[in-house]
């Protein structure tokens, strides 16, 4: 004989942690439906966010204020899930079966698939709101860094909604809003054209992934004059004398210059990112025909796995001795940018360089010394540079520094136009 159940549960929309709610009022997080019959339960994501000051706890819905732009949007949905979810429990019940959470919670999650299938409106969601979804999911996919670059895209959009009292959805994306945002941040952000380019970039990708995902038909944003042009920066590198010059200096009397200088020119003599430069092992040293060589799969390009050789060099082996033939210790890259700065000045590299940018929309022009410039990302930057110059075919150096095809690598070097027509005139491919 069956137990008899109830022919009603109970719905309940809250926080996975009401405390973390009151501890960060600011911050958004995720609003669950919990649906209790008799001893049991389940929840599942209403793919709606919202903060503590927005929130009704009586009602358990969004406040119906004025202010809060989505509310209609989001309490609409709650009600959605709420009737359907008692439904489904309903018609169980009626079939005479026993209900259970996983049961349930299936012929849900079924039914909500098959109506947002023909309601497209059930669907909707705020540009901004995808957006915070998607960092969610690419938490598990990108590094940290990555990961930041998409949240400052996003608070930056959040700040235009609020300053210009906007809603954005996926429709409003057009030309009108790209000039009106690019304006914005020259303007109010007061940013560069390569800061507005990464930006746009990244809205791209959140609006392509809508398209994908069937939440968006709206396809502006692939339109040509969407594109936002980066402006090519004053890129420095440094030449083999001043290489030489930081080579031979003696830095013994301060560890924490030697300690940059060194891990600096490893990453010029292997042409290497300082995530790879910075974390080599004498482990990964391999000898192929009687020459030792540092076995590596690049991080920015690990998933292809394909493990490059670089040579080491009899000045590599001279910083080596310094540390029982092994690679220099790790250091972080805040530290060696700011003591090879130092490191620089001390070797004399001290020519004023003339820097042209725009910013806030406006042409600028300044003078800074070379040294001011120097960076982690100079060492790459001057092997290709210096290999280039001395005839390195650009295939052979393309091996190294990853670049894929030769308009990138030549885009990357930081060699004038007259230093390249000079070099391909010595290259004896014309009779001069």
């Amino acid at each position: 004989m069956k137990t008899a159940v109830k022919s009603k549960g109970t719905t309940r929309f809250s926080f996975k942690s009401i405390k973390e709610l009151e501890q960060n009022k600011s911050k958004k997080y995720t609003i669950y439906m919990f649906f209790t019959f008799g001893s049991q339960r389940f929840k599942i994501s209403t793919g709606y966010k919202c903060n503590y000051s927005s929130w009704d706890f009586k009602k358990q819905r969004v406040k119906n204020v004025t202010a809060i732009k989505n509310k209609d949007l989001i309490n609409n949905h709650l009600n959605y899930l709420e009737q359907n979810v008692n439904k489904v429990y309903l018609k169980t019940v009626e079939n005479n079966e026993m209900p259970s959470s996983n049961l349930l919670k299936s012929r849900l999650l079924n039914t909500l698939n098959i109506v947002d299938h023909h309601k497209d409106n059930n669907k909707k969601k705020a540009l901004t709101e995808y957006f915070e979804d998607i960092i969610e999911i690419k938490k598990q996919s990108v590094s940290k860094g990555t990961l930041n670059t998409y949240k400052q895209t996003l608070s930056k959009l959040i700040e235009y909604e609020k300053q210009k009292g906007l809603f954005l959805e996926f429709d409003h994306i057009n030309l009108d809003f790209k000039a009106n945002y690019k304006k914005y941040l020259e303007v109010n952000c007061n940013y560069s054209p390569s800061t507005i380019a990464k930006h746009f970039k990244k809205i791209k990708v959140i609006l392509n992934r809508a398209y994908d995902d069937g939440l968006s038909s709206n396809l502006k944003h692939k339109n040509k004059g969407f594109s936002v042009k980066e402006e090519l920066g004053t890129e420095i590198y440094l030449d083999e004398d001043e290489i030489n010059t930081m080579l031979n200096k003696d830095l013994s009397y301060n560890k924490e210059f030697e300690l940059a200088r060194d891990i600096f020119l490893i990453g010029y003599y292997t042409g290497q990112r300082v995530s790879d430069y910075n974390n080599f092992s004498k482990n990964d040293i391999v000898t192929i025909n009687d020459y030792q060589f540092i076995k590596f799969i690049q991080k920015k390009n690990r998933k292809n796995k394909e493990y490059i050789n670089c040579p080491i060099t009899s000045e590599m082996k001279q910083i080596m001795k310094r540390y029982n033939n092994d690679f220099p210790p790790k250091m972080l890259e805040k530290d060696i940018n700011l003591n090879i700065k130092v490191v620089g000045r001390i070797c004399g590299i001290k020519q004023n360089i003339k820097i042209d940018y725009t910013k806030g929309g406006l042409n600028n022009t300044e003078y800074k010394p070379k040294y001011k410039m120097i960076c982690t990302h100079t060492a790459r930057r001057s092997f290709a540079t210096n290999m280039y110059k001395k005839g390195m075919p650009v295939f052979d150096i393309m091996l190294y520094t990853g670049h894929k095809t030769e308009k990138e690598f030549y885009n990357y070097i930081s060699i004038k136009d007259e230093e390249r027509a000079s070099h391909i005139a010595k290259s004896g491919f014309f009779n001069m």
